[in-house]
């Protein structure tokens, strides 16, 4: 069971330009947050802001000049990259909307479309699965990870309708791991070191190519972490991975 924030915790994740005006007592309690910007207040759940990327809706939509300036064509061609469906009536961006992932099927109904257009990734339990099981947050609660070992590997995965790429973190053995994907596997780089160093490899990867996501056909763990790529940016990958000292399988 994950260690509950303090106030003093809670309050230092926030992002710099938010300022919590009562204490923190869960994170499934509400709290008023003010913006140290342009002054806006407002309740917010804490567990959408103890990550320090979540910032003021407000400051956001004038930085961008977007207030109810897109039409729903464009609305749309945006929320499809990021694999949501509109399913109410279009209102502008500043209103209530309720939408649906096409990846995980959740259907949810944001106060703003325009924080779901251009301050969250999409959807957030998507974006949670895409970011994996480990974070540096998490070996800063459980330090004793740090001194764990793993690999981070990306392959390729295909059978006669689909071919595309994952990448992961694992602990187990090799072929322990790849039994549970129904596709035909190849190993392309494999990274083996402390859980820490796999991590940071492996969101270095995710946060350059999110926009590349892929929801594979087939139901496994791991599904949310797969990109479709194309030669010259596997070329990339190649180099970030033997910037991060690589062991081919061989090694393993």
């Amino acid at each position: 069971m994950a260690r509950k924030f303090t106030d003093k915790e809670f309050r230092k994740a926030l992002n710099k330009d938010l300022r919590a005006l009562n204490k923190y007592d869960g994170k499934r309690k509400k709290i008023l947050i003010e913006c140290l910007r342009c002054g806006d207040k407002r309740k917010k759940f804490p567990r959408g802001l103890i990550n320090g990327n979540h910032v003021c809706a407000v400051c956001a939509q004038t930085k961008l000049g977007i207030k109810n300036r897109l039409s729903e064509k464009e609305v749309k061609k945006i929320l499809i990259k990021k694999s949501i469906k509109i399913l109410s009536k279009f209102n502008g961006i500043m209103k209530k909307a309720k939408l649906k992932c096409l990846e995980c099927e959740r259907i949810w109904n944001p106060i703003r479309l325009s924080e779901t257009l251009y301050i969250n990734n999409g959807c957030e339990i998507c974006s949670k699965r895409f970011n994996g099981a480990y974070s540096m947050d998490l070996f800063k609660r459980k330090p004793h990870l740090k001194k764990e070992k793993g690999i981070t590997y990306f392959i390729k995965c295909t059978d006669k309708k689909e071919n595309f790429y994952k990448i992961g973190i694992t602990k187990q053995k090799w072929r322990q791991r790849m039994r549970k994907i129904p596709y035909k596997i190849k190993r392309l780089f494999v990274f083996s070191g402390y859980l820490p160093q796999c991590t940071k490899l492996e969101i270095e990867i995710k946060k350059k190519f999110k926009e590349y996501r892929y929801r594979p056909n087939k139901y496994f763990a791991g599904m949310a972490e797969c990109l479709k790529l194309d030669r010259i940016r596997l070329k990339i990958i190649k180099k970030i991975i033997d910037n991060h000292a690589v062991f081919t399988p061989k090694n393993i």
